[in-house]
């Protein structure tokens, strides 16, 4: 297994170590391991007959770039540069088909509806955690605990496409919708779960609505308390903040724009590498 470095990021240093949360995808993959991106299967005999050298070269890696002839990488960029082109011009298109500035107000319980999934704790059974990453960055498995190692009286599941926050970190941005790999983890009383009404909102809008910081950071400054690392987000509080709301039509078209951006930002950045 190889772990796979942040975006953005070329390697780990002691002012810029790795974080534990950061291992999320290898303990989600650990109880299922199949080969993907960053796992692959070594056949044992040609371990041992390398003197069992686990270092290995994973063969699902992208190319490295360094490695290319020039010819082949300038046609990787010139490839890379038309297709940053292609999306600003749909881009272009999308603004003008007339996404609206108009939208209305509309308190986050109109649209979100609070889900208890709570049980009580067994101690003969496996529980596979999730959490909230900091800074709005979603949600991510972490280890699995056997019931009688934890002293949680009850735990709550949460289900794909729910809406997350944790109420003592919300002023850092502890807010998430919950992906695939983590539906059926539980999570501790500290975390609210919602449900979202998919007639009127569009999960990957809320969810690009929180991503901005200055969204999340409006909403989880509500939070109050005496210690400042334990200030917390009462439900009430995060039930009647209001977002704007554009219709179903636009909110899918905003988030098609912030797709085809982001694809652009990330073409962008392998072009910088290449060139340096």
């Amino acid at each position: 297994y190889e772990h796979p470095l942040p975006e953005g990021r070329k390697n780990y240093t002691k002012t810029a170590p790795i974080q534990f949360e950061e291992f999320s995808p290898l303990v989600a993959w650990w109880n299922n391991r199949e080969e993907n991106e960053c796992a692959w299967k070594v056949p044992a005999a040609e371990l041992l007959a390398n003197g069992c050298d686990l270092d290995r070269k994973n063969p699902y890696a992208k190319e490295d770039i360094t490695h290319l002839p020039p010819a082949q990488l300038a046609a990787d960029i010139l490839k890379k540069g038309q297709r940053i082109s292609e999306l600003i011009d749909g881009i272009v298109i999308l603004h003008k088909t007339g996404v609206s500035k108009k939208w209305p107000r509309v308190k986050l319980g109109d649209v979100l509806r609070r889900v208890e999934r709570f049980e009580q704790r067994d101690p003969l059974t496996e529980y596979p955690f999730a959490g909230t990453y900091s800074y709005a960055r979603g949600i991510f498995v972490g280890e699995r605990k056997l019931g009688s190692t934890f002293a949680l009286p009850k735990i709550q599941r949460i289900r794909e496409g729910d809406f997350v926050y944790c109420k003592i970190m919300a002023w850092e941005g502890a807010f998430g919708l919950v992906p695939k790999e983590a539906d059926g983890c539980v999570m501790s009383g500290a975390f609210v779960a919602y449900e979202l009404n998919c007639e009127r909102i569009d999960p990957r809008f809320l969810d690009s609505f929180f991503k901005v910081p200055a969204h999340w950071q409006s909403i989880g400054g509500q939070s109050s308390g005496t210690n400042v690392r334990r200030q917390s987000l009462h439900p009430t509080q995060f039930q009647n903040s209001e977002i704007p709301l554009p219709p179903l039509k636009d909110q899918r078209q905003i988030v098609a724009i912030l797709e085809k951006l982001d694809e652009a930002k990330r073409l962008h950045s392998e072009i910088a590498t290449e060139l340096d």
